[in-house]
């Protein structure tokens, strides 16, 4: 009778939390799109976003390189 429980158990579990597909939004083509910068006309402004993105993206890599 354990030995039972026990195989209804491993069954619910292994079959109730079987993952969902879910469909995923593509991927955006800039860095513009994926921060959703709708004006482009003040080159100043995007200059200065596209800094800081590449900024961050460089300390990012930079502390996970480092803590490895």
């Amino acid at each position: 009778m354990k030995k039972l429980l026990v195989l209804v158990v491993m069954f619910l579990l292994t079959f109730s939390c079987a993952p969902r597909y879910v469909e995923r939004p593509p991927a955006p083509d800039s860095l513009f799109e994926a921060i959703n910068v709708q004006d482009l006309n003040r080159p100043k402004k995007d200059k200065m976003i596209m800094k800081t993105l590449v900024f961050s993206t460089a300390v990012f890599i930079l502390h996970v390189l480092t803590t490895r």
